[in-house]
């Protein structure tokens, strides 16, 4: 069966893209190309050994995603397109915000039209209130401090309305915890060039000397060692989390939200130690003396993930520090050239 997968050329796309294919699915890419490089494509049939089909376009323009539905027949779409921005003015804000749910929007409208009512999306732990030092279960209260989680959470408000209008929807909404490193192959990873890198990537680009070091706030005054602590997952175990959630789609009649995580805790300062355990050198890092803005506890509960989809994390956080070295040294311009 052929899965649309907006976004496919992307972080997250381009890793969906191979665990849809590792569980006998048939990705179709749907992408612009305006944040991801053609050389995903090449790179994914090395993986997948095949070529994934492409579909070259804007899912802004939603008589193209319609005609895009009828030449393939998808049992669902995954949406995974997404704009990113460096949020600095109210300006930028204003067009993330448009565009993202524009985007959504066309999805919708061109899947309506074509009689398809099976989506997925992605969302984030970032639609969880900041201060509970607790495991988020999927109904801890929502309320997003970042543009990003207030995006996802008009995203979810948005699918529940849908679904109350039209019962035949059937939606699935994937909370993303943390998704970082990269394929084990190292042909395929998050781009260095970015507008907000993950930690990860951040520290592989220091140990390089690409960044002069790694920034690191230490006042939290409810965590361990005073850093931030993440659920750090796995990008391949996201991945196959979405082929999961794909299956339980198609057995139940009714959508569902689940977390997708570990369940473990991991403070900025033990990711940097397994980083350099890994790598075999000292990660150049200072502590911010300025404020910053941002949640100090944010690990999943997954048991539902598990209950519903037979889903867990297997990749421990020094395979994830692992495969993070390995993209960035190969290919320290991203998909630019291959050095490994």
């Amino acid at each position: 069966m052929k899965v649309l997968v907006t976004g496919g050329a992307g972080y997250l796309g381009s890793h969906v893209c191979v665990a849809l294919a590792e569980a006998g699915y048939q990705p179709v890419i749907a992408d612009n190309f305006s944040a991801a490089s053609t050389q995903v494509v090449s790179r994914l049939g090395a993986i997948m050994k095949r070529p994934p089909l492409l579909e070259h376009g804007d899912v802004l323009t939603t008589g193209w995603v319609l005609d895009v539905l009828r030449r393939h027949e998808p049992c669902c779409v995954i949406h995974l397109a997404y704009y990113a921005s460096r949020l600095v003015t109210v300006a930028d804000r204003l067009q993330y915000l448009a565009n993202n749910l524009t985007m959504l929007a066309s999805v919708l409208r061109a899947m309506e039209m074509h009689g398809l009512h099976m989506l997925q999306v992605a969302s984030s732990a970032e639609v969880y209130e900041p201060v509970s030092t607790d495991r988020r279960t999927e109904h801890s209260a929502r309320l997003p401090l970042s543009s990003t989680g207030q995006v996802h959470l008009m995203i979810e408000n948005l699918f529940e309305g849908i679904r109350d209008v039209n019962p035949a929807w059937r939606m699935a909404v994937l909370r993303h915890f943390h998704p970082s490193g990269a394929h084990a192959s190292g042909l395929i990873g998050a781009l260095p060039l970015r507008y907000n890198p993950g930690l990860l990537d951040s520290m592989a680009r220091a140990s390089m000397g690409s960044v002069t070091q790694l920034d690191v706030y230490c006042q939290h005054p409810n965590t361990p060692d005073g850093t931030a602590v993440r659920d750090y997952t796995h990008v391949m175990d996201t991945a196959r989390a979405h082929a999961a959630a794909l299956d339980a789609l198609l057995d139940y009649d009714e959508g569902f939200t689940v977390n997708v995580g570990t369940g473990q805790a991991a403070s900025v300062l033990q990711v940097v130690n397994a980083f350099e355990k890994v790598n075999r050198q000292l990660v150049p890092w200072q502590p911010l003396k300025r404020p910053l803005v941002e949640t100090a506890y944010q690990v999943a509960d997954t048991s539902l993930a598990k209950h519903l989809m037979g889903w867990q994390a297997h990749n421990r956080l020094e395979d994830i520090c692992t495969d993070t070295l390995r993209w960035n040294s190969n290919n320290p311009h991203g998909y630019e050239t291959i050095t490994g």
